[in-house]
């Protein structure tokens, strides 16, 4: 398949990077600013918080650099394998753990 068949244009990467970067940057706020307040005292529930914050901002990271492998073939200084790579599986959050986590 060339990859010059899909969808994407550099316009629609770019502005897709863009607002990758900004969720990035409201995520990370979100899990850096007093949570724990709102999360149970139980050391459980404080850990399961804490990795559905590695979680978002790893996820976060594999888009954005997912998109920059698409504006690097775009631009021609991209391998092929690199750009056709998906993002992968994630693992869904439990929803045992999450349950006690902040509702926003």
């Amino acid at each position: 398949m060339d990859l010059s068949e899909h969808q994407l244009t550099p316009r629609v990467i770019a502005s897709l990077y863009t607002e990758a970067m900004l969720l990035a940057d409201e995520a990370r706020s979100y899990f850096t600013a007093d949570r724990t307040a709102q999360v149970s005292g139980k050391m459980v529930d404080a850990v399961a918080f804490s990795c559905e914050s590695m979680k978002v901002t790893t996820r976060l990271m594999h888009c954005i650099a997912w998109l920059l492998n698409q504006r690097a073939w775009e631009d021609g200084r991209g391998d092929e394998r690199a750009a056709r790579r998906g993002l992968g599986y994630t693992p869904p959050s439990d929803a045992e753990l999450t349950r006690h986590l902040p509702d926003e």
